[in-house]
């Protein structure tokens, strides 16, 4: 299979790189699609499976090693545990499924985020606010109080761009950034 420029489909050989540049091997030895889950043994002699597209995603290899879960369930404890992991405190009560949304406050920027048990164990990355892959509303108000200016029209969100007279706001994964808009 040719790795066409731009895909996100790995050949059997891709995987086996990827799999010795995290000094382990692909216990693998046919390719079948982008979700098929490959056999792995790491370093440390762990088996396991995963499908290497989330594993290059991630930048992760073997769960064991890495601490990381790949169960199905968790004890309400041990989901408990994860929220705390990654200062977030819940806001109700523990979802059924590892997969679905659970509002919880972010003890480090204090912004509400909706964040699912899966997505933390799986990537890692819990607040959007402060992983700078969002701005909050109450930020992009607090930082229109401190210029002195007042949207020309609603707020929407995920902001893009906002009017401002005279000025346009910005907000972008970067940053804030104002420019005259006159």
């Amino acid at each position: 299979m040719v790795n066409l420029a731009g895909s996100n489909r790995l050949t059997l050989e891709e995987i086996q790189k990827y799999a010795k540049k995290h000094q382990g091997i692909c216990l693998s030895t046919e390719y079948g699609d982008i979700k098929q889950r490959y056999r792995f043994r790491c370093k440390q002699g762990h088996d396991f499976e995963d499908i290497c597209n989330n594993m290059k995603f991630r930048n992760t290899f073997c769960p064991t090693c890495e601490n990381r879960t790949t169960k199905k369930h968790l004890s309400d404890a041990e989901a408990i545990a994860v929220l705390t992991k990654f200062n977030l405190t819940p806001l109700t009560s523990r979802p059924k499924l590892l997969s679905q949304g659970w509002p919880a406050i972010c003890l480090v920027c204090g912004e509400e985020v909706g964040t699912s048990l899966q997505h933390l164990l799986d990537r890692g990355s819990p607040c959007k606010y402060c992983s700078g892959a969002s701005i909050s509303e109450r930020k992009v108000r607090e930082v229109f109080a401190k210029a002195l200016l007042e949207p020309i029209e609603p707020f929407k969100f995920p902001i893009k761009a906002i009017n401002v007279s005279p000025m346009v706001l910005n907000v972008n994964q970067v940053g804030i950034s104002t420019s005259c808009g006159t």
